[in-house]
């Protein structure tokens, strides 16, 4: 006799931002393999409890860190979404376009730069509550003058999808802090 065992365990891990982790795992197996199926979901916990403890780390930084809300969208190293140059950034940093998802840069608005704002290119940010893009990207670039309070993720020419995230907290983090934690 097969004894279908159905599961759904919803984990919500609040962050000291206000904004939640979600996990969700779903089985469908025998009672076997849910002994089996438990002890392996025993050990994701496990796992997960170590990545909360590294967010734990970051939590009292980002507390005392300058902060704003952002609109988060995406372009890529082309005349038609640059300049004349479009291999050549702000920061005056030299990119391959076609790899370019994989430096984890941003182009940011004028009034998030020094002198109005309160970010310098090279520094590092973190970005919570863009979705599948939230993590750290350092700022490469700068924006056209008609954009406020955004930020451009730089995607490489492959990139096909869009997207565009509102409401994006945007924390300038310290390189030293992100080396200790990960």
């Amino acid at each position: 006799m097969r004894i279908v065992l159905r599961q759904a365990v919803l984990w919500y891990i609040v962050l000291g931002t206000g904004y939640a982790v979600q996990v969700h795992y779903q089985l469908q197996t025998t009672e076997v393999e849910a002994r089996l199926a438990h002890h392996a979901m025993q050990q994701s916990i496990d796992s997960l409890r170590i990545t909360v403890a590294q967010w734990e780390a970051l939590i009292q930084p980002l507390q005392e860190a300058p902060r704003t809300r952002v609109t988060v969208s995406f372009y890529q190293a082309v005349r038609e979404q640059t300049d004349s140059t479009p291999d050549l950034t702000s920061s005056m940093t030299r990119i391959q376009p076609e790899r370019a998802g994989r430096y984890k840069a941003l182009a940011v608005s004028h009034d998030l730069l020094k002198p109005k704002g309160f970010l310098r290119y090279g520094d590092w940010v973190m970005l919570v509550g863009a979705g599948d893009r939230d993590g750290f990207y350092q700022v490469y670039d700068t924006m056209n003058r008609r954009w406020n309070q955004r930020v451009d993720i730089l995607e490489s020419l492959a990139y096909s999808d869009s997207y565009l995230h509102e409401d994006v907290l945007l924390f300038r983090v310290d390189p030293a802090t992100i080396a200790n934690v990960f």
